[in-house]
């Protein structure tokens, strides 16, 4: 199981960084044409992440009431999923990560303008809520609390940094054509 965790975890924090950085590529540092002629890449970009984001939220929370329970036999049981939502920091910090990742389902269905702005705030959102669970939650008190908005603002600025490394491809493909190397 912890091979699973591990795995699910992984994709689901690349998801986040990629949809921060492609969000806030898209919305804020590309030029409005280089957004323009790559609309229908980011928008199946975005659609592929946010999904992958909540098949792979899903999955952490199945996995993790697997280890607080008794193993394979709890991912799916109802009440191990309860009582650890309720029950525990992970939970709550879960709770209103899993409100944010439905938020970035409803984001889809806006207009693609507004979509990217949401699909931005939401995933930085769920990036900061990725900092009040793991190691950092460990610690109780002001100490705590510190441990966490440090682990989250260091995974926002990751997301940030690693998140654009893909629309810098997409921008370095583009910049073949004439037109937009003229603008550049």
């Amino acid at each position: 199981m912890d091979a699973a965790l591990i795995a699910v975890r992984f994709v689901h924090f690349s998801a986040a960084m990629l949809l921060l950085g492609v969000t806030s590529f898209a919305a804020v540092l590309a030029a409005p044409e280089l957004v323009a002629l790559r609309q229908r890449l980011v928008r199946r970009t975005v659609v592929t992440l946010v999904l992958l984001l909540v098949a792979t939220g899903i999955a952490w929370l199945a996995l993790e009431a697997g280890e607080a329970g008794a193993g394979w036999s709890d991912v799916l049981a109802p009440a191990t999923w309860y009582d650890l939502l309720t029950g525990t920091s992970f939970g709550t910090a879960w709770l209103w990560h899993l409100i944010l990742l439905a938020c970035l389902l409803l984001a889809l269905i806006l207009p693609a303008r507004e979509s990217l702005w949401v699909a931005l705030g939401g995933a930085a959102l769920a990036l900061l809520s990725l900092g009040f669970v793991g190691h950092a939650a460990m610690e109780a008190g002001i100490a705590g609390l510190a441990h966490r908005v440090n682990h989250a603002l260091h995974i926002l600025s990751a997301g940030f940094w690693v998140g654009s490394l893909l629309p810098l491809l997409f921008c370095l493909d583009a910049m073949r054509s004439a037109a937009l190397r003229v603008s550049a």
